[in-house]
């Protein structure tokens, strides 16, 4: 009996040692693929992926692969408003203007909608009139992803964005000729 005993202790032993060899080799593959998906830039038919975010195609590369720790991917905003059908299209409006200092965009405010107030002096750097130039959104992302995400709210928010735009010079406009006349009297 003992020495039935023993050879049950070896099998219960032998079956949980290749339990944990299997457990150790999954944990030490696993680690090598998420090291090469960190390293690698991987390329689809209509975005990019790295560290399991996915890109516009034309998004470069270098700002990819030397963003700072919280932006662009490590940023929620980015991921919110930058994105479009979970596709992200740029920095949002503080990582743009606080940590790139505008280099990188004018940033978005959502729907795919770049802030565009001080469009005139920065178009060198603005994502729409760069690397976003000529994208066609609806071949961007999937509709699942971010339901709201439509070209008709995109074209709302752009409308209204431009339309407080040109209300608000329009005000800037009477009240200097207002002060004008003013200063005339």
């Amino acid at each position: 009996m003992y020495f039935i005993v023993k050879i049950f202790i070896l099998i219960v032993f032998y079956i949980n040692y290749k339990k944990i060899e299997r457990n150790i080799f999954n944990i030490i593959q696993s680690y090598i693929k998420m090291s090469i998906v960190e390293e690698s830039i991987v390329y689809f038919e209509n975005h990019k992926t790295y560290c399991g975010q996915k890109y516009v195609l034309t998004f470069p590369d270098e700002w990819i692969l030397d963003e700072l720790q919280y932006s662009g991917r490590g940023c929620g905003n980015c991921k919110f408003y930058g994105s479009w059908r979970g596709v992200m299209l740029g920095y949002c409006y503080n990582c743009a203007n606080y940590i790139y200092d505008g280099k990188r965009g004018l940033g978005f405010v959502g729907f795919g909608v770049e802030e565009i107030y001080d469009l005139e002096r920065n178009t060198e750097s603005a994502a729409t009139t760069t690397y976003l130039l000529n994208i066609d959104l609806e071949k961007i992302g999937d509709i699942r992803e971010n339901p709201e995400d439509t070209i008709e709210n995109h074209n709302k928010k752009n409308y209204e964005k431009i339309h407080k735009i040109y209300d608000d010079m329009e005000q800037e406009s009477k009240d200097e000729m207002r002060n004008y006349f003013d200063s005339m009297n």
